[in-house]
């Protein structure tokens, strides 16, 4: 999946790509992740945003990536068939929604051994606890988001462990 999606978007393997899959609408608050990105990228953290998906709000989302001046760090694949099959390309995966059920996307990512950070909200600590298989920030606390992806980015171990953990959680 990786090298497929570093070959086709001209993304550098040696980045820790961070990624999320949605229909681009504003209540999935992906412009959450941008911002959080833009603060990574500024103190010096090599990384890559990879946004898989379309919809209403992607023209505001390139604005704001734009606006943010992090154009070389975010891909935009659009819809790709069966995005799932890509989820293990990611090195983090991101959930900044505050508003769903219980989404597919949360068991796909943790099937795929993708860390996850999210909010830490009753529907995602049930299903992938904090610190045991996810890493969950206050909601609208984009710091402690930010100090998660960081922690995540520092220790390739950390995120195997996690990303290992949440399968397991979400397959027993």
């Amino acid at each position: 999946a990786r090298e497929f999606l570093s070959a086709e978007y001209g993304i550098p393997e040696s980045r820790v790509w961070i990624g999320s899959v949605a229909r681009f609408e504003p209540s999935k608050r992906l412009e959450v992740l941008l911002e959080v990105a833009a603060r990574l990228l500024a103190a010096g953290r090599d990384i890559h945003v990879v946004l898989m998906g379309a919809g209403c709000a992607e023209g505001t989302l390139r604005a704001k990536v734009a606006t943010l001046g992090i154009e070389m760090r975010v891909t935009f694949t659009g819809e790709l068939p069966e995005a799932r099959r890509w989820l293990s390309g990611l090195d983090i995966f991101c959930f900044p929604s505050i508003s769903e059920g219980m989404p597919n996307v949360l068991l796909e990512a943790s099937m795929a051994q993708v860390p996850v950070v999210a909010w830490r909200l009753a529907f995602v600590e049930d299903l992938l606890p904090d610190g045991e298989s996810a890493r969950l920030a206050t909601s609208e606390a984009t710091y402690e988001m930010e100090r998660a992806i960081s922690d995540l980015i520092d220790s390739p171990m950390e995120r195997r462990r996690l990303g290992l953990a949440a399968r397991t959680r979400v397959t027993e």
